[in-house]
């Protein structure tokens, strides 16, 4: 069985460990936003019409401040970073695992950090790891993991031999 990453809890944020390396490509940063209308498409997409993501006293009624967005939206941006974007086209997922930690609320800012804590460039293979952070309150909301694999970059390593 393989070892997952350790978690330590470090100035309010959570950091993975695999390694003395914190990852092995370049961490990356981005911004995120849910709108109402990406909320009402993944109901439409999923058939998913909780009350809890379009009325605000019923999100109320369960303990939330308003509506939430469907965690599954974090999931979706994450799936077309790793296929469009890092490590690109020719992604393939192997396995992947999210935790929803807090609420994500419609129409507010918020940040996501992407790192890579493995990385094996002979087997075409990444342990990549997004954060999604409420960055204004100091804490996690979401942490997806994927292990995937580029059959691109090990092309591209057979080129170089």
């Amino acid at each position: 069985m393989r070892a997952r990453p350790t978690v330590r809890l470090r100035a309010g944020f959570l950091v993975f460990r695999s390694s003395p390396r914190v990852s092995a490509l370049p961490v990356r940063h981005y911004g995120y936003r849910i709108s109402p209308a990406d909320v009402e498409a993944y109901a439409r997409s999923s058939g998913d019409w909780n009350p809890i993501h379009f009325d605000d006293a019923a999100a109320r009624e369960q303990g939330f401040e308003g509506r939430i967005s469907h965690g599954m939206l974090f999931n979706g941006w994450f799936t077309r970073l790793l296929g469009t974007e890092y490590p690109g086209p020719g992604t393939l997922y192997l396995r992947s695992q999210c935790l929803y930690l807090a609420p994500v609320y419609p129409e507010r800012e918020y940040g996501i950090r992407v790192s890579t804590p493995k990385h094996n460039a002979a087997k075409g293979t990444y342990l990549i790891v997004a954060q999604l952070l409420d960055v204004a309150h100091g804490r996690h909301l979401s942490i997806a993991y994927a292990d995937v694999m580029n059959r691109n970059d090990i092309a591209v390593d057979r080129q170089r031999a």
